[in-house]
């Protein structure tokens, strides 16, 4: 116990303009303060640490289809009105407290990142690449670099969604040099989610245009890859005859048979 020790009861409370009381005036006249703001000072007695404003939130704000603004929309109602959608999303021990604020403002811009780029057709978190035809994930660096929120608070709001049961997600590692490394986790939405959405009719028509997308991709890079074998096999056939090969040839495969020795 240190020496200066002092038992409760024996303080004394400090006067109202004590210069010992700790207020936000006494902050900014003191030499060590200067040039700190009144509005930071509150803040921080607020315990509000990541700059959010009530009042003028910065939520994301996605530029996609007629249907997907749609739902972004109705997802950034849950901040405003935040007992009238995601029911689950309240705290665990007392069901009528309200999310806050803040938090609130981090689960609305990491569902709207997630819905707006999200893959309908395949039902999960990322999109199909064009060049390569693979499925490309997206991990909370991307839903950070999107949304403009640091990262504890991505991973909190994804803590938040998967416990209320609106988000699934699976780990991922792949080997590297022998060693398991994690990769990106695979996320979607569950039906609970968009039955708090009451947005089934919504899902299906984006999912039937997001097939056919889909589908257009994958027979592109089908034709791609087949020209390619083609021009191959040709190249081939040249290297080995030292003459083109003919233009009416139905199966390059099949003239290639015919020179392989014997």
């Amino acid at each position: 116990m240190p020496l200066d020790y002092v038992a409760p009861e024996m303080k004394k409370a400090a006067p109202k303009d004590s210069p010992n009381q700790f207020t936000v005036s006494a902050l900014n006249c003191s030499r060590d303060s200067e040039g700190v703001q009144v509005h930071q000072a509150e803040k921080r007695m607020q315990g509000n640490r990541c700059n959010h404003d009530k009042s003028k939130p910065r939520l994301y704000r996605a530029q996609r289809t007629k249907e997907i603004n749609t739902l972004v929309k109705r997802v950034r109602r849950f901040y405003d009105r935040p007992l009238s959608l995601f029911k689950d999303l309240r705290h665990l021990d007392n069901r009528k407290r309200q999310v806050r604020s803040e938090r609130r403002e981090a689960v609305v811009s990491v569902l709207a990142v997630i819905l707006a780029h999200y893959d309908y057709g395949q039902d999960r978190f990322g999109i199909l690449d064009q060049h390569t035809g693979q499925f490309r994930r997206f991990g909370c660096d991307f839903i950070a670099d999107r949304s403009g929120l640091s990262l504890p608070r991505v991973w909190r709001a994804l803590s938040d969604l998967r416990r209320s049961g609106y988000l699934f997600a699976t780990k991922k590692t792949r080997k590297v040099d022998g060693e398991l490394v994690h990769d990106v986790a695979v996320r979607w939405l569950t039906a609970r989610f968009w039955s708090a959405m009451n947005a089934w009719g919504t899902l299906e028509t984006i999912a039937a245009k997001a097939k056919k997308r889909n589908a257009r991709i994958v027979r592109k890079l089908k034709d791609k890859l087949t020209k390619a074998h083609e021009a191959a096999l040709r190249r081939d056939y040249e290297a080995r005859t030292g003459r083109p090969m003919p233009k009416g040839a139905r199966s390059v495969s099949a003239i290639l048979e015919t020179l392989k020795p014997a």
